[in-house]
């Protein structure tokens, strides 16, 4: 992916908006490329535009439970293997999560609803 080339040099304006989009066009959010890019946003956080708090905020509940989903969904997919794997949830991403809640506060309450809804 080409997020994983330029997630290390993206500068703090524009984590929020790589992040938001890499959820719109339907990244898996286990990748290397998506949690690459979430490293480089905790280490942007205290640059971040203060304008991008929210929007970060609530994204940061939405790709745990997406990442919750995708687990779900792996584990439940039939295995073609002779050794099943058990799919992880990565601990990065609640790390992530942790580490936006810490600096930024926790997501406001329809960010909760949607995730929840989800």
């Amino acid at each position: 992916h080409a997020l994983l080339r330029v997630s290390s040099q993206l500068p703090p304006s524009s984590c929020t908006r790589a992040l938001q989009g890499s959820m719109d066009v339907g990244m898996a959010v286990r990748s290397t490329a998506v949690r690459s890019l979430l490293r480089r946003c905790a280490g942007q956080l205290p640059m971040l535009p203060p304008d991008d708090a929210a929007q970060l905020r609530d994204l940061a509940g939405v790709v745990l439970r997406v990442a919750e989903g995708e687990v779900i969904d792996a584990a439940q997919a039939p295995r073609l293997g002779l050794a099943p794997s058990v799919p992880r949830l990565p601990v990065d991403l609640q790390l992530f999560r942790e580490a936006v809640h810490s600096k930024l506060g926790p997501p406001s309450s329809g960010a909760l609803a949607m995730t929840r809804a989800q």
